[in-house]
Parts: structure tokens; sequence; C-alpha cells
């Protein structure tokens, strides 16, 4: 399967992950559950959202460190 490609729950034919139709089987991608439809190996938006979240907490203690024990 090409990357960034997902199988069609319809035909199995590889397809964009918010492809709206099959261009194998010409399908209806928009009334079919979408939970299948993201690819595996790519991070969820919100736990990269969480880990970008936690590195500027982070950043933002060791900066407030030195001024805080002044």
């Amino acid at each position: 399967m090409s990357p960034g490609r997902v199988p069609c729950p319809l035909c199995g034919g590889p397809v964009h992950p918010i492809a709206g139709r099959c261009r194998h089987c010409r399908g209806d991608l928009t009334r079919v559950a979408r939970p299948s439809m993201t690819p595996a190996s790519s991070t969820s938006r919100r736990g990269r959202a969480a880990l970008i979240a936690m590195a500027l907490l982070l950043a933002a203690a060791a900066l407030a460190a030195p001024i805080l024990a002044a």
C-alpha cells in the first residue's frame, strides 16, 4: 500500500484517508464509518498536540527556574 493511503472499506483498494469516493470501486466513502479510515502509522493530532504542550511547559519551567530562585 502506498504511504499515506488506507484500504477502502468497500473494495480494499488504496485511498486517501479523507477521500469522499473510492477511485477503484467508485464507492461513496462518506456513508462508511470513518474510524477505520485513519492510517495506523501516523501519530494522532491530539497526541502530537499533547507532546508539543508538554515540551512548551518544560521549556517555560526551565526558563523560569533561575528567575524564581533569585
